[in-house]
């Protein structure tokens, strides 16, 4: 006969987990895979809500969702952009690399080099990781992540300064200023039929963070690492924060990486779905790079061993920096798919 298989778990039903009446298997081996699967599927759903299982399942309203393995944040829902949707798909990637190009260009020519990395990289990560996923439910599920919240707002600028990274915030807003006015100057002499949007803090902060990354690791190209020419892709579009959110004190061992604070640091971003390798990639790059981050590393076993790994394969360091500095940026974030687009006459 038939029967239904409900789910014991306290919790699950919640974030839509079902399981469709199955036919009672004959066999004693078949049973017993039911009933395992029966215990289990509670648990899977767990995982899911929480982000560690992370395809099959929708994910919980204003957090990351995943595609292709990959933390890619929110798309807005509802989002009715009067501008770049007429525009041609090749034209509209081009105004996406343009964009790139220009933030790179003004951040090289506004931020004094020595405060482009790892210091761009730790405002980067310091809006980051104000994102807290047990958020209040008055505020609509997970709050804080890459939403540009540490460049507007007083209390989490204040903790930034107080680590040293008041000048380059200042140097950061006039590049920030130079690409949104030359944006709308470009724009306005390609005949466009709209004025662009300025760029958000929290695309501007993450572009710029990159754009750090990438001059110190051609600067130190050395091993089989190559030279980057070209910038990783880094999705556009993010949404600075709007309304009312709790502040979110971002944790110590962002703008203070030392070996006293990395097992807590590994913590933290194991438990927001980054693996070892990419923790271990992005605590090393907080600190200035692989060798500049062996001390730190050392401080965790786990970590120790993935730096030791990656002295011999600085391709493999290169590859975890990347995917976590995708993931890390997309924390929390909500997406405009159109933003700073602009249609053509």
């Amino acid at each position: 006969g038939r029967m239904d298989l409900r789910v014991h778990v306290r919790g699950a039903m919640r974030v839509g987990a079902t399981m469709e009446p199955r036919v009672r298997p004959t066999s004693t081996r078949a049973w017993s895979k039911v009933r395992i699967s029966r215990r289990t599927a509670g648990w899977s759903a767990f995982l899911a809500w929480t982000g560690s299982e992370r395809k099959g399942m929708a994910q919980p309203k204003g957090g990351p969702y995943y595609q292709d393995g990959r933390a890619v944040g929110k798309v807005e829902e509802g989002a009715k952009a009067d501008y770049g949707k007429e525009i041609d798909p090749a034209d509209r990637m081009n105004m996406r690399k343009q964009i790139v190009t220009l933030v790179r260009e003004k951040v090289m020519e506004h931020v004094e080099p020595d405060g482009r990395h790892p210091q761009l990289l730790r405002l980067a990560a310091a809006d980051a990781t104000t994102y807290r996923f047990g958020a209040p439910k008055n505020i609509g599920g997970p709050a804080g992540g890459a939403n540009g919240s540490v460049a507007v707002f007083e209390e989490e600028r204040n903790q930034l300064v107080e680590a040293g990274l008041g000048d380059v915030i200042q140097q950061l807003v006039k590049a920030k200023e130079d690409v949104d006015r030359t944006w709308k100057e470009q724009a306005q002499r390609n005949q466009a039929l709209q004025t662009p949007t300025d760029i958000s803090w929290a695309d501007m902060i993450a572009l710029a963070a990159q754009t750090g990354v990438i001059e110190a690791w051609n600067k130190t190209n050395g091993g089989d690492a190559k030279r980057m020419d070209e910038p990783f892709t880094t999705r556009q579009g993010r949404i600075d924060r709007r309304g009312i959110e709790p502040y979110q004190r971002m944790p110590g061992w962002v703008l203070s990486p030392t070996p006293a604070n990395a097992t807590a640091a590994r913590d933290w971003l194991h438990g927001n779905g980054f693996s070892d390798a990419q923790a271990a990639a992005l605590i090393a790059e907080l600190c200035g790079g692989l060798d500049a981050g062996m001390e730190t590393l050392q401080g965790d076993p786990v970590l120790a061993k993935k730096a030791m790994a990656f002295q011999k394969n600085q391709g493999a360091y290169r590859k975890a920096f990347q995917e976590g500095f995708v993931r890390m940026t997309s924390l929390g974030s909500s997406f405009d798919p159109y933003a700073y687009l602009y249609d053509l006459k």
